[in-house]
């Protein structure tokens, strides 16, 4: 029985279709472009001052196979950049939106490649 939820916790963690995002946590509709809002990432990764790119995620329609594998496939649209502001602690930073984009709860950051 153990085997079997660690089993389905391991395909959930790696099925999702994304590698490495960090998800939106407070987010309003009606922020105005200019507002903070923290996300999913802190001081391992990124320094004040550094911006990172914003991402909304498209994901298809979920289907299985034959082994009850999950095939949902997602992609990551770039949507804009946002600076951070302020590392709140090693997993929540502050960051203010770039170029008048307005964040969402459903949208995802990642630090810059390089």
């Amino acid at each position: 029985m153990k085997k079997n939820i660690l089993i389905v916790l391991v395909l959930a963690a790696f099925g999702t279709g994304c590698a490495h995002s960090h998800k939106v946590l407070n987010s309003d509709k009606s922020l105005e472009p200019s507002q903070q809002v923290q996300v999913g990432i802190g001081s391992p990764e990124v320094q004040k001052g550094e911006v990172v790119d914003v991402f909304t995620r498209t994901c298809s329609a979920e289907r299985f196979s034959e082994k009850g594998r999950n095939l949902r496939s997602c992609t990551m649209n770039k949507v804009g950049e946002a600076k951070i502001e302020k590392l709140i602690s090693e997993k929540v930073a502050s960051v203010t939106p770039l170029n008048n984009l307005v964040i969402d709860p459903k949208m995802y950051v990642e630090k810059k490649k390089q």
